[in-house]
């Protein structure tokens, strides 16, 4: 397992949680990782928190900057990512991939990205950006952003726009074995069905320890989750 942390880089373990690497792999740009994701059998995608993006060849560890031609670094904005749920891969070739200004459906050959296409129907304002999203299994995206909207896509690339209650930062997205969608913010935790109807609020008040969630990890075979804060 690979894992990528905050001011720690990059470490890597076996199955039973022990380290593998005397030290991690960390320089002034690889330190804080947010998402990761294997590009070939030995080299993996690095997503870092306003350094870029890079490429790992675990074998050698050897780290390179991804090239990412000008005019798709115009479009992506690489360094501006802010939350961990930024990436999701769709299919061998394609990855979506979330910066602060869109969800972006993009195409690699081996450790080369080819193209970029924007998936929200919109230019987002500045003052709220995009924060994180989940493609989920009817094949909806839905995009978090730092005040508190959902921007739900479906096929047809229709937009429906949904408003947190009380307009907190989204953070996290998860969905269920029963196709629910799970949200988590800064205060609390909002459970969504895949049909983008409100069900549900957690916070302290309910049985949360602290509502800032960060992550979230469906139950298996069951409408629920795991949660950290």
């Amino acid at each position: 397992m690979l894992a990528g942390c905050l001011n720690g880089g990059i470490q890597l373990y076996d199955t039973s949680g022990n380290t593998l690497w005397q030290k991690p792999i960390i320089t002034d740009s690889i330190k804080d990782v947010l998402g990761i994701k294997k590009l070939t059998d030995n080299e993996f995608l690095l997503i870092t928190f306003g350094k870029g993006w890079y490429v790992l060849n675990l074998q050698s560890k050897n780290l390179k900057p991804l090239k990412i031609p000008d005019l798709l670094e115009f479009k992506l904005h690489s360094h501006f990512i802010n939350y961990p749920n930024n990436i999701q891969r769709i299919n061998d070739s394609t990855l979506f991939i979330a910066t602060s200004f869109n969800v972006f459906r993009c195409i690699f050959k081996n450790d080369t990205i080819q193209s970029a296409e924007s998936l929200l129907p919109h230019v987002t304002d500045l003052r709220n950006t995009i924060e994180c999203f989940i493609y989920s299994t009817n094949k909806t995206l839905w995009a978090g952003t730092y005040e508190g909207f959902l921007y739900r896509v479906y096929k047809n690339k229709s937009l429906q726009t949904i408003r947190i209650p009380d307009n907190y930062s989204i953070r996290s997205f998860v969905e269920d074995a029963k196709d629910n969608i799970w949200v988590g913010t800064d205060k609390g935790l909002y459970v969504y069905n895949s049909s983008g109807d409100y069900l549900k609020k957690f916070t302290t008040q309910s049985g949360l320890l602290n509502d800032c969630i960060y992550g979230l990890l469906p139950v298996k075979n069951d409408s629920g989750v795991f949660a950290s804060s």
